[in-house]
């Protein structure tokens, strides 16, 4: 009768199982770590949203002046609709007509109530949004 050979543990097999399971947690650990250090804070996101509404004001503008060459004034009091904001901003917005051929859009915003404001501003010749006080 043969005798059958036991298998006994071996360090080998051993240290490719840890290496293994320290892959996985690496893995999953960069996973993490790239989601945490990617995400945007919520003043990040308000900021985002500001500047890609005056984008939108620039472009509006620039089609209203080719319609009825004028630039339309808006005023957060008189006709803020014409943005169409879904929800209440946390920035206000207002588009300033100094002379027939120029336009100011400025967003502004108390971030952290501090009393300083985060303020955005676009214009007839710049359509990036220029930061020009930071909270």
């Amino acid at each position: 009768m043969a005798k059958r050979r036991r298998r006994y543990f071996s360090p080998r097999r051993s240290r490719h199982t840890n290496v293994i399971v320290i892959c996985i947690i690496g893995i999953l650990f960069s996973v993490v770590a790239v989601q945490h250090f990617t995400a945007r804070t919520h003043t990040e996101e308000q900021q985002m949203k500001a500047r890609l509404l005056l984008e939108q004001v620039y472009r509006f503008q620039r089609a209203y002046f080719e319609q009825h060459g004028v630039y339309l004034p808006i005023d957060p009091g008189h006709n803020a609709d014409v943005l169409k904001l879904d929800a209440p901003p946390l920035y206000q917005y207002r588009v300033e007509i100094p002379d027939s051929a120029s336009f100011i859009a400025t967003a502004w915003a108390d971030l952290n109530g501090d009393g300083k404001k985060d303020v955005w501003v676009v214009d007839q010749n710049h359509p990036v949004p220029i930061h020009k006080e930071k909270d």
